[in-house]
């Protein structure tokens, strides 16, 4: 496979994988937003919140997952960026989502930078320099590496 290939797919892959993740955290979120702040007796559309959140969680993780994959998380392990990303765009959406009425998409969408940069610049030069040894420290281990 060529050099350009290789890096489509891979792009490819990132842009699913950042849908993906944006539709399930955008659709719990507008979910768990919209439940907490409506008024009691008020109609709940839960089907259509699942998919209005899912629709614009996807759109943004599609767009910004491959440029924070690309740009910031080289050098974080591929899990790792996803769930720590993930982690952080559902913190600032909820976040978000107190403070304004739009608060959950530009929180979710800061969440989601947040994340990436402290994964960026503490975890991965963490890992950097533990690399060159086998032994990780315990905060930088996997809950299935913790057991040896």
């Amino acid at each position: 496979m060529t050099k350009i290939r290789r890096i489509l797919a891979v792009t490819l892959g990132l842009t699913l994988t950042g849908a993906i993740v944006g539709a399930a955290i955008g659709a719990i979120v507008l979910l768990g937003w919209v439940s907490a702040t409506r008024s009691p007796g008020s109609p709940f559309p839960v089907a259509e919140l699942l998919g209005i959140g899912a629709i614009f969680g996807a759109y943004i993780g599609a767009v910004i997952a491959p440029i924070a994959a690309w740009t910031l998380l080289r050098r974080v392990p591929l899990g790792r960026a996803i769930a720590g990303a993930a982690i952080g765009t559902a913190i600032g959406a909820v976040v978000g989502g107190l403070i304004a009425p739009i608060g959950p998409i530009i929180g979710g969408i800061a969440g989601f930078v947040g994340g990436a940069l402290y994964l960026r610049f503490i975890v991965a030069p963490r890992l950097a320099r533990h690399r060159a040894s086998n032994e990780l420290p315990a905060d930088l281990r996997s809950p299935m590496q913790l057991d040896e």
